[in-house]
């Protein structure tokens, strides 16, 4: 064998290994409106194309089920993936004291970002070491609106929208809003779930009556306690259709929480953040009521952990929960009378397929 055949051989061999170490979702077609146009235009056998089928929507849990789904990337239990356009945030009640982005994110990102040199980061100034917590500063992640193209649409998710910040703060601009939601409102991005989730019900109730909210657009709110529940009328008035409340921590009994029928998910929790006090122990009795009404107004009720080992029941009576170890364990566990009780709304658990629930 020749050198030049040896050296040809080599550099193909090359080539391949490099094409291999390409994340997979750079190797995808990007999901963007002119790809679905051309698939249209060129079948000529009159059938529906896979493309254009996710476009238009699926209607039914049964044909979505068909669908591949995308392994979840994210450790939160109720959600696929993150797509964060926004980087820092400032607390705001009780229920921001331990948040993980603030208290754990932050912090390392912040510190990748000085680490890199890239003076237009934007996490260069997201934290405050004196306060171990987020400065206040908010900064957009420019480049971020496009992420979302490079999704498989054949291959839809769940989407924890800015998990580490919050859409709705007062200093993110309304026409940055606007072009999220531009976004998440495209026809072939229809079998992703996207979930909103925020502290700024005023200002979410302001501006939603001027968005579009398609039909896996879910806004929700935080609610730690009874003090905060003029975020659920903010939240039921921001003109969705369908909205959820995330009660993580709960921090107090919620017997004043009135279920609306446009409520259609309910997600509760302990307190998890490292540093949390007893004072802020999750109570059973709270999570039974909640679990209760939910049943009876015909809510998906989701219970995610108890936060810690010490909140959880079982160790009261000397018991292990097992749930606390495995692939997926869960934060001081989350058996909640012998059962994990994990429910998703009907037309999204297709995205699902791997929570296991009792």
């Amino acid at each position: 064998m020749t050198r030049s055949v040896k050296v040809r051989k080599q550099l193909a061999k090359n080539a391949r290994r490099r094409c291999r170490s390409v994340p997979a979702k750079a190797r995808r077609k990007p999901c963007t409106k002119t790809a679905v146009r051309s698939k249209r235009a060129t079948d000529s056998k009159g059938q529906r194309p896979k493309v254009s089928r996710v476009s238009k929507g699926i209607q039914t849990v049964s044909e979505r089920s068909e669908l591949p789904i995308a392994p979840r990337k994210s450790g939160i239990q109720w959600t696929g993936k993150m797509w964060n356009t926004v980087a820092g945030c400032t607390p705001v009640s009780p229920a921001c004291a331990f948040c993980y982005a603030g208290k754990r994110l932050a912090p390392r990102y912040q510190g990748r970002a000085q680490k890199g040199g890239d003076p237009g980061s934007p996490y260069l100034d997201i934290y405050d070491s004196q306060k171990k917590h987020f400065s206040g500063n908010v900064n957009l992640i420019r480049g971020s609106l496009g992420d979302p193209f490079e999704w498989n649409p054949d291959r839809p998710e769940a989407v924890f929208v800015n998990g580490q910040s919050d859409t709705f703060h007062e200093d993110v601009p309304d026409d940055w809003i606007v072009r999220m939601f531009n976004v998440m409102n495209l026809p072939c991005l229809r079998n992703y779930w996207f979930q909103i989730l925020t502290k700024r019900s005023g200002r979410l109730c302001e501006l939603g009556p001027s968005l579009l909210w398609a039909p896996n657009i879910w806004p929700g709110v935080t609610v730690e306690n009874e003090t905060y529940l003029h975020r659920v009328d903010d939240l039921i008035n921001c003109g969705a259709p369908k909205v959820w409340l995330s009660i993580e921590p709960l921090l107090g009994p919620m017997n004043a929480l009135e279920l609306d029928e446009r409520i259609g998910w309910v997600v509760v929790g302990g307190e998890s953040g490292n540093g949390a006090k007893p004072d802020r122990q999750t109570h059973e009795e709270w999570v039974l009521d909640l679990r209760d009404r939910c049943a009876d107004a015909g809510i998906p009720f989701f219970f995610k952990q108890w936060g810690c080992k010490a909140y959880n029941p079982l160790t009261e009576q000397g018991k292990i929960d097992p749930t606390t170890t495995g692939p997926r364990p869960t934060k001081g566990g989350c058996l909640l009378q012998g059962k994990i009780v994990r429910e998703i709304p009907e037309q999204f658990r297709y995205l699902f397929p791997d929570l296991k629930a009792e």
